[in-house]
């Protein structure tokens, strides 16, 4: 659940924005912090990068080749909704 800030950035003419202060410690985020952005329907993501581990990788890579043969619609939400919980695992 997206949390509203009031906090407003400008990007900068090479495209940067300055994550404030506050969000940085609540976040726990340092200087060298991978970030990762995903375009969702509201708009930008922003969140600390955690690596893929091998397993979670090849369990999603057999879920999403087990996608292309699915053609009821329930299924391929059902499927969808699993991929993105493993994700965010």
């Amino acid at each position: 659940m997206a949390k509203a800030t009031g906090i407003v950035r400008k990007l900068d003419d090479l495209g940067r924005v300055v994550v404030p202060i506050e969000i940085r410690r609540t976040m726990d985020l340092k200087a060298t912090d991978p970030l990762e952005m995903l375009e969702t329907d509201e708009g930008l993501l922003l969140r600390k990068y955690k690596p893929i581990d091998n397993n979670k990788f090849d369990v999603l890579e057999g879920l999403y080749g087990l996608g292309t043969h699915l053609e009821d619609e329930e299924q391929k939400k059902a499927l969808k909704e699993a991929i993105e919980y493993i994700k965010k695992q």
